[in-house]
């Protein structure tokens, strides 16, 4: 059984036209004049009779089979104007929407729902598919670091994982009795505690199971009137392109929608859309199909086999290790935010693939054999799998109107919880240049500095994880610590192109080496690194008596130049320059020290703040580079100091890499 149909289309006067090859899918200005052929790889040609005289400008054209019929080369036809002898009206659908999405998401994991979240939240038309048919389910990657705690504030999901989310307990290190020694246990942190500070408010990482995080995220989605579409698989994309920026271009995409009620039954689309995000994995379509490069290792000897289960008796207040690798009887056992259920990971010759551990019986059995901790009760085991350490990456995020992100650009150990909170980190990246483009105020160019800033950051990650992976193995305990860069906090772009620090230029230093994980920062800010946050501030205009913190003015959707009065400089003349910046990609505040707060200010200055406490001026803050005459602060939307400058000529130069000529003003 095949039926198609097109959702949408117009019609006007044309010539003639026929549509044939297995690339030569729908296009705007198809010809009917009187029929269309469909031709099938060994079907012959069917000829069907349409009105004749018209063209249909077609925006989606789908067609559903069975997975059989689809193989056999069925994968086409004309508009559904007619209802053709083997198309019953029941398997007509309507797909129609009043608003077309302007970029498809491939892939529902966290990489795909936070570029979902940050082009919405900025005001673009997204599309997200999955093709696993319903919700993941599972723990997985938990652990999620403070810099993606920021990005979370920023998109309006902290407080919902903040009050589903646990602190990360210290670890228990089980040691079985050997000959002359007898059995013992070690306790320490992997996250030693840290208090926040006014520049980070956010210090400690948290876990969270992905299953979880899903669901808060869905729900933002909803608020957004997205949805992610589950059991449609992207097939392949074309993209046509004429690398100019005034938008003329698009990716043709092909989707499979798999029916959860008739197996082997798809729904087959072909759509087009301006932009396509991959979020769809190391194994996804999206990466492979760019034919970008995916080079690095694969370590067969260090399978392991993850997985969660709940677990009656053992202690919830622990992360338990028991075993070690080298002796093949490694058993971890983290606890969750759930009540009794715990996440396993076994590795060492403990991974034994012919074991059936499909059987939740034989699991069970094997995970008592690991644990020397009496009077428990092993239940449900939630899910399970095995796991083959890969670290590769690509060589580019993306090519011409199609990125990718996260796990579909970047695998490696799962030590050191880098994975999905560099994967947020590329999305957060990329949402809010992408977003510009689509807008009109940005050049492709701008989009080039998603791989220019990413790709060392992801080297750097597989590189620093390769080695905590090295040392877990060797069972060195300290490379069970989880602070320090891992937090992600100093991860930083100071090498990007589009970064300004004219701080740097006064002070004639040399070019600092590319250190993206903030390894040997000497603690100053700088342009490129995450703009740090102050609390204590009074916002003087509009009047508000609430307390206030500079996070809560910094906008993923904006620019935000702060401008900090000093008695050398009260930046008139960038007072006056700025509302000539599009007000709808730009946002200026004015902050004084305390006791200096001036409202005599131009009106189209968005707020005025006073420094109350001092936490913006401090030299840990902003206060370094106001000393060196550097005064004004560009934030990016990602939350990153896009620019340290002086005054007008610095602001142009900066802009001038993220707008278009005709949106900057000379």
């Amino acid at each position: 059984m095949v039926s198609m149909y097109s959702d949408s289309f117009s019609a006007r006067k044309s010539g003639d036209c026929e549509r044939f090859g297995t690339d030569d899918w729908s296009s705007p200005g198809v010809n009917l004049e009187g029929r269309t052929r469909i031709y099938g790889a060994g079907q012959g040609i069917e000829e069907l009779p349409l009105v004749a005289g018209w063209v249909c400008d077609i925006t989606c054209l789908s067609i559903r089979t069975t997975t059989a019929a689809w193989t056999q080369g069925w994968y086409k036809a004309g508009p559904m104007l007619w209802s053709p002898p083997f198309c019953s009206s029941s398997n007509l659908v309507a797909m129609s929407q009043s608003t077309s999405p302007e970029v498809l998401i491939v892939g529902a994991g966290p990489s795909g729902l936070i570029a979902a979240l940050a082009l919405l939240k900025s005001g673009v038309r997204v599309r997200i598919i999955e093709k696993i048919p319903g919700p993941r389910i599972g723990q997985r990657g938990s652990g999620i670091m403070p810099r993606s705690l920021e990005v979370f504030e920023k998109l309006g999901i902290l407080d919902a994982v903040q009050n589903m989310a646990i602190p990360a307990p210290p670890m228990k290190a089980y040691t079985p009795a050997s000959e002359g020694t007898p059995a013992s246990t070690r306790i320490f942190d992997i996250f030693p505690y840290k208090e926040p500070t006014p520049t980070c408010p956010y210090t400690n990482p948290l876990t969270l199971g992905q299953d979880h995080l899903g669901d808060i995220m869905h729900q933002t989605l909803e608020a957004y009137s997205c949805e992610v579409e589950r059991g449609i698989e992207l097939i392949s994309f074309v993209q046509r392109d004429s690398d100019t920026d005034d938008g003329d271009g698009y990716v043709e995409v092909k989707l499979a929608k798999h029916s959860a009620d008739q197996p082997g039954e798809s729904t087959l689309e072909v759509r087009r859309y301006s932009w396509v995000i991959g979020a769809d994995g190391a194994r996804g379509v999206v990466r492979k199909s760019l034919g970008l490069t995916f080079l690095g290792e694969t370590r067969k000897e260090e399978k392991l086999l993850v997985g969660d289960i709940f677990i009656e008796g053992l202690d919830q207040s622990f992360w338990h290790n028991f075993g070690t690798v080298q002796t093949g009887d490694f058993l971890s056992l983290r606890p969750t935010e759930v009540p009794s259920l715990f996440s396993f990971i076994f590795a060492g010759s403990s991974v034994d693939p012919t074991i059936n551990m499909d059987d939740p019986n034989t699991l069970r059995k094997h995970i008592l054999e690991h644990v020397a901790v009496r009077g428990i009760k092993l239940k449900d085991v939630v899910w399970s799998g095995y796991y083959i350490i890969n670290v590769r990456m690509v060589n580019k995020f993306g090519e011409g109107r199609v990125f990718v992100t996260g796990d579909a650009g970047h695998i490696h150990s799962p030590t050191g919880g880098q994975g999905m909170n560099s994967g947020i980190q590329d999305s957060f990246n990329l949402g809010w240049k992408l977003a510009l483009a689509i807008k009109g105020l940005a050049p492709r160019t701008l989009l080039d500095t998603y791989t220019e800033e990413r790709i060392p950051v992801i080297a750097e990650m597989l590189d620093g994880t390769t080695k905590i992976l090295n040392r877990t193995m060797q069972r060195d305990d300290t490379a069970w610590r989880r602070d320090g860069p891992l937090t992600q906090l100093n991860v930083n772009y100071r090498w990007s192109s589009i970064v300004v620090d004219e701080q740097a230029e006064s002070s004639a230093e040399e070019e600092e080496k590319v250190d993206p994980y903030g390894n040997y920062t000497d603690g100053r800010l700088r342009a490129g690194d995450r703009a740090p946050d102050a609390p204590g501030l009074t916002q003087c205009r509009p009047a508000n008596s609430a307390p206030a913190r500079l996070f809560d003015f910094l906008n993923p959707t904006y620019h935000t130049i702060l401008l900090f009065l000093t008695d050398d400089n009260q930046h008139a003349d960038t007072l006056a320059f700025l509302p000539r910046y599009p007000k709808n990609a730009v946002r200026s505040i004015v902050i004084s020290c305390a006791g200096s707060a001036n409202q005599e200010m131009p009106g189209d200055i968005d707020f005025v703040l006073e420094d109350s406490a001092g936490n913006a001026y401090d030299c840990k803050a902003y206060g370094a580079a106001i000393a060196q005459g550097c005064s004004i602060a560009i934030i990016r939307p990602d939350g990153v100091v896009g620019a340290f400058v002086k005054g007008v000529q610095g602001i142009q130069r900066y802009f001038s890499n993220i707008f278009l000529d005709s949106k900057v003003p000379h």
